[in-house]
């Protein structure tokens, strides 16, 4: 079981306490070739069925919670960075967008969202991307909260990508 206090998360076992503190995904832009593995690999792993050629042949493709952007030579991934104080949460009309109070992750709920796009225009690094394939609402990224480390960080071939804890 998972108790999470501000930026640290703790581990309660019967026999012994573990202090986790909060991952967070960092680009490393000298590393990374712009080959947007990250991207198919985000795709995938928010698909139905969650494998490669399905996904992105049979499956209403999903928008890429990361995109990478590049300029001139210089290519690195962007993704939410789960704000310390995020614009997104504070310009939601509809509470879709909330910071859990816990882990510190911004978190969207698809069922309040209502499609007004604020989130997207207030967003200071561009992560909020309008979903506009599935529906009207918006996708960021939830590192991938559903396995260890998310598929992007995970699948990049020259690790531009790290997923590493954060000190309080």
């Amino acid at each position: 079981m998972y108790q999470k206090g501000s930026s640290i998360a703790l581990r309660i076992d019967k026999q012994r306490l573990e202090i986790r503190f909060l991952k967070k995904i960092y680009a490393v832009e000298d590393h990374c070739i712009g080959c947007r593995l990250c991207e198919v690999h985000c795709v995938t792993q928010h698909s139905k069925s969650r494998e490669l050629v399905r996904a992105h042949r049979k499956e209403v493709i999903t928008p890429s919670r990361v995109r990478v952007s590049e300029h001139g030579p210089i290519s690195f991934a962007v993704q939410c960075r789960h704000c310390s104080e995020p614009a997104c949460v504070y310009s939601c009309l509809s509470g879709a967008m909330s910071k859990d109070p816990i882990s510190g992750l911004v978190i969207h709920d698809r069922e309040r969202c209502i499609g007004c796009w604020t989130c997207v225009m207030v967003c200071p690094v561009g992560a909020v991307i309008p979903d506009i394939t599935t529906s009207k609402v918006v996708a960021k990224c939830d590192l991938c909260a559903d396995i260890e480390m998310p598929a992007c960080v995970q699948n990049c071939p020259n690790r531009a990508l790290l997923f590493q804890e954060v000190p309080p």
